[in-house]
């Protein structure tokens, strides 16, 4: 009896599993050796896909660790197979000097609810 009921529960948890996967491309960015001062903006792009066959993702919020690190959306959905180009910026701080790094937040209703992007570059003064 115990083998039986531990074999529906897990086909039951099967069934619902609509398999949301969301892409980032690339998942971590290295802008290079940059001969940059305070309040200059690096830019950078990275891509979000939906490789879902039939569900849509909802991405519920992109954030950063530092308010120098900027993208250009918020909140959208991704249809099946869906692809969306993301442009954001890094403001580069006075205390900035040598590596770099901060990482982007995205929120989503797909597989994996937080996944990141890593930006970095090596400010040279």
């Amino acid at each position: 009896m115990k083998k039986t009921i531990l074999i529906l529960v897990l086909l039951n948890s099967c069934v619902g599993n609509k398999h949301k996967k969301l892409l980032i491309t690339p998942a971590s960015i290295n802008l290079g050796n940059i001969n940059a001062r305070p309040n200059d903006t690096l830019r950078y792009k990275f891509s979000l896909t939906n490789n879902s066959e039939s569900e849509n993702i909802l991405i519920k919020g992109i954030s950063s660790s530092c308010a120098c690190t900027i993208i250009d959306n918020n909140s959208f959905t991704l249809l099946p197979k869906e692809s969306k180009i993301l442009n954001g910026i890094l403001i580069v701080k006075r205390e900035d000097a040598g590596l770099v790094s901060q990482k982007v937040s995205i929120h989503s209703d797909g597989d994996s609810i937080f996944q990141f992007v890593t930006i970095s570059a090596t400010i040279i003064r």
